[in-house]
């Protein structure tokens, strides 16, 4: 009985050993593994401070800042639209820039080219479409909810920003019927707060683009994926 009592303490007492190493483990254990920037793939990685630099591609050359745990703290998109551009590499400048080299390809004379960017260490401005939203509109007032915005009519095409340090230098809105690639012209250029753009005419199904630039950066790129307008 003694003996059986003595291997069944020795048992529970090897296996509190077991739990606790593993409990060490999983506690000390830093992996993880995080989706970022959807449609983006990155070539090149550095640590600055304990965060994490990645420089890579999503159409326009891309560079992502994270912290020790994955989270994003910012990213910037590099690039022109009638061009595809990628990030290769990056290195520090000093505390507050990095150098970014890549490629530049331009679609239109099918040309490679070398490509180098300086960037800051800072967040970048926002901007963010708030109207057309999912509703049916008629001459550019709001009716009903809808599943993707339809619009009979002109109507204006709104924006709202988030510029903290006032670098937003303009703010282009594309238009692109859905079965055409690519649009190089903006319809309109606007400079100054608000944004807008009035949508006159047109009649199909669109793609909307808004994109904001400051110093020749894109800072953000706002889209509206399918919308149907009437207004012939």
């Amino acid at each position: 009985m003694e003996k059986i009592l003595g291997l069944s303490i020795f048992i529970l007492i090897t296996l509190l050993f077991f739990i606790n190493f593993h409990l060490k483990i999983e506690e000390n254990s830093n992996e993880w593994n995080k989706d970022i920037e959807e449609g983006a793939t990155f070539w090149d990685v550095i640590v600055v401070n304990d965060e994490f630099i990645l420089v890579g591609t999503n159409g326009d050359g891309l560079i992502v800042k994270i912290d020790k745990e994955g989270n994003e703290i910012w990213n910037k998109s590099f690039g022109i639209r009638e061009a595809t551009e990628q990030a290769l590499a990056v290195q520090v400048i000093d505390e507050n820039h990095y150098i970014i080299a890549g490629s530049r390809f331009y679609d239109r004379n099918s040309t490679l080219k070398g490509w180098v960017v300086k960037c800051a260490d800072y967040s970048p401005p926002k901007i963010k479409v708030v109207k057309p939203k999912n509703f049916f509109y008629i001459f550019d007032r709001e009716i009903l909810p809808t599943e993707t915005p339809i619009i009979v009519g002109d109507i204006t095409v709104k924006c709202e920003d988030f510029n903290p340090m006032n670098r937003i230098d303009r703010v282009e809105f594309y238009l692109c019927l859905l079965d055409v690639k690519y649009e190089y012209i903006p319809r309109k250029i606007d400079y100054e707060p608000p944004y807008e753009w009035r949508w006159k005419t047109g009649m199909g199904f669109y793609e909307l683009t808004v994109a904001a630039f400051y110093e020749d950066v894109v800072a953000t790129v706002e889209k509206i994926d399918l919308l149907f307008i009437f207004n012939p």
